[in-house]
């Protein structure tokens, strides 16, 4: 039986590392490699391969943003893995995956990619809510399938905190010394790889370690064992952009606001 994660919370996550240290010396600041020490099977509680296959059997619950495949950076087009669900007049609406085409691309060593867990999964939506709630962020979930020898993602940077839960096998990551502005344009690998400078940590993930990345940190990670299952949660900080977004989209709904008023000549 996994260990339980409950509370599901940010100490529960650092396990023995304080969470006064982490708040004042590592969140925004720099990387930190957590081991599972003797409890490799914690994070299984959130979710284990039954519940991964239980997702992938709920092609309903997906489309071509929701699920994706890459291979070595590449993302593998729709087509390949999904059917088209069509209009009335045959444009297509939305694409739903094939199970058996998922599955037969996950075996020739495409990484799978599942977004929005935390609306799928109870555990993991009852841990975004806390952390929403510990960290006021909007927390985004994504979950990780790779085989060994296989990058999923091609090297890059996220504009957001990232906390990354490895749930089953191991996987390799190469963090880079150039530190990336969350408003940069993102570049082309190539371009950025020139750009990454120095490998300053190379950090093997086993079963129940975590790894917290600040934004705009360069990295790439690639599978060691032959099956890699891991979870991200993007812990996306409140801008004034949102903030402004939401006041206009509250507005928008006031039919009084939205409703033309002509006074020429007054």
């Amino acid at each position: 039986m996994p260990d339980a994660l409950a509370p599901a919370s940010l100490q529960t996550l650092l396990g023995e590392f304080e969470l006064s240290r982490f708040l004042a010396e590592v969140y925004g600041q720099q990387p930190l490699h957590q081991p599972a020490g003797n409890r490799p099977t914690r994070f299984q509680s959130l979710i284990d391969w039954a519940g991964l296959e239980r997702l992938l059997n709920m092609p309903g619950c997906w489309d071509d943003a929701r699920m994706r495949l890459v291979v070595d950076g590449r993302r593998i087009a729709p087509e390949h893995y999904c059917f088209a669900l069509t209009g009335s007049e045959g444009d297509t609406r939305a694409w739903r995956p094939q199970p058996e085409r998922v599955m037969g691309a996950m075996q020739a060593g495409a990484t799978l990619v599942l977004n929005g867990l935390d609306g799928l999964v109870p555990a993991i939506g009852q841990l975004a809510h806390q952390l929403e709630s510990a960290l006021s962020v909007r927390v985004q979930s994504n979950l990780y399938w790779s085989r060994r020898g296989h990058r999923g993602l091609a090297l890059h940077y996220d504009i957001h905190d990232v906390l990354s839960l490895q749930i089953s096998g191991s996987k390799r990551w190469r963090l880079y010394a150039k530190r990336a502005q969350p408003g940069d344009k993102v570049p082309a690998e190539r371009e950025l790889r020139a750009q990454a400078g120095a490998l300053t940590h190379e950090i093997t993930l086993k079963p129940g370690d975590l790894l917290y990345l600040p934004a705009g940190v360069i990295h790439e990670a690639m599978a060691e064992s032959d099956a890699s299952l891991h979870l991200t949660l993007g812990l996306k900080q409140i801008t004034p952009l949102d903030v402004a977004s939401l006041v206009m989209r509250q507005l928008s709904a006031r039919a009084d606001l939205a409703a033309p008023r002509y006074e020429i000549g007054r």
